[in-house]
């Protein structure tokens, strides 16, 4: 799936933790399962990634993913960290945490 966001990525697999996260194809698969991500899930899942170990701020999110639009993006980041964090659990992934930072943002860390 052509996603114009990601079509400028020098590599779209990465291995996190037991999972194989393809960011072209928009998946996260296990060795059993294979779970495909809506666009802008993707989208957040990919500056995560790419910003590893770093805090990402909600600002930095929104400016990213949804152009800019606060009104929208306030909640969507919410929603989107808490359907990653699902989803790495449907998985069985216990190593990827998504770590809150009260009013600062968020973290990857992948143990």
């Amino acid at each position: 799936m052509y996603n114009p966001k990601l079509c400028n990525i020098q590599s779209s697999r990465f291995h996190l933790g037991n999972l194989v996260y393809d960011a072209i194809n928009q998946s996260l698969s296990s060795e059993t399962e294979t779970i495909y991500l809506r666009q802008k899930l993707n989208e957040v899942l990919y500056y995560m990634v790419s910003n590893q170990s770093r805090l990402v701020s909600r600002h930095d999110l929104i400016e990213k993913v949804w152009d800019g639009n606060f009104y929208t993006g306030v909640k969507a980041v919410t929603h989107s960290v808490c359907k990653l964090r699902k989803t790495f659990s449907e998985l069985g992934e216990t190593s990827i945490k998504i770590r809150t930072l009260p009013k600062q943002g968020y973290t990857l860390q992948i143990n």
